[in-house]
């Protein structure tokens, strides 16, 4: 397992895509940071903390981790490293945890750029004011939103031997898990009433009309359901997690994701040891 990880590693410093993943989601989140701030000064309102911005990468991540573990592990594929692994005596499990193991560095690796980034770019700009106790809950839920994201993508990164329908397959999956997350918190942010546009005049004063029950709002046990999939589905997590939503159940966030961890990891493991590798 160590050699396995080493040889891992010593690929991963010399990734392009890992190198410029160190660069472009730092640079995203500061870009946004500056708009924002830039934004507020213009035009005025309440400055947000530098704790509203350093979370922000938990909300990108998913996707790195989507497309790092595709390129990444499917390029072990098809220049037979995965093989040749197995020829040397690395029994499956281990060749499998060490792919892991590479996808969970390189996604914490890139989220600790990015805070140190925006850290370095926000004191001058906000100052060290924030709910910084909150702001720790957000990271130790963060930290297993990563694990979760890495073994969820690892798992068809390990099966799909073809990359090209690996990195479709990743990309989808993602792009899937997003908007089921945002049609789920959509559903759930939906008004219990609604206002009704009617009016009329009483002693020279307009009365509005009577609210109406807004036939989209859930309730009851459906309402329950969206809930619960809006904490468990890991791209629901990061809304959570990076200052989207509000954190309301970070015990119960890290519970789902290592759920997540453990369902996906096990299930890949035990399809890995029974696949044909060519």
């Amino acid at each position: 397992m160590h050699n396995l990880l080493s040889a891992g590693f010593s690929r991963l410093w010399k990734n392009k895509l890992f190198l410029c993943s160190l660069v472009l989601m730092p640079a995203t989140i500061v870009t946004i940071m500056l708009n924002q701030h830039t934004t507020w000064k213009e035009y005025g309102g309440v400055s947000a903390g530098l704790d509203t911005f350093l979370p922000g990468c938990f909300l990108f991540i998913g996707c790195f981790a989507a497309v790092f573990s595709a390129l990444f592990l499917g390029t072990e594929y098809s220049d037979g490293v995965i093989r040749n692994k197995l020829i040397a005596g690395h029994s499956r499990d281990a060749v499998y945890l060490s792919s892991l193991c590479c996808c969970i560095v390189f996604s914490l690796l890139v989220c600790a750029a990015s805070v140190v980034c925006v850290f370095i770019a926000g004191v001058p700009l906000y100052g060290l004011s924030g709910d910084w106790l909150t702001l720790f809950k957000r990271f130790g839920c963060g930290i297993l939103l990563i694990v979760s994201f890495s073994a969820l993508f690892t798992l068809p990164a390990m099966l799909l031997q073809n990359k090209a329908v690996l990195s479709v397959f990743n990309t989808i999956c993602f792009f899937g898990l997003l908007f089921a997350a945002i049609y789920v918190m959509a559903r759930l942010e939906a008004k219990e009433f609604l206002d009704s546009s009617y009016a009329f005049m009483l002693d020279g004063e307009y009365i509005p009309g009577e609210s109406i029950p807004n036939p989209g709002y859930l309730r009851g046990t459906t309402r329950t359901i969206f809930e619960f999939l809006g904490e468990f589905l890991p791209t629901g997590q990061s809304f959570h997690i990076s200052q989207m939503l509000v954190l309301s159940h970070p015990l119960r966030l890290c519970l789902y994701s290592l759920t997540v961890t453990v369902l996906t990891t096990a299930a890949g493991l035990f399809a890995f040891r029974r696949k044909d590798i060519n």
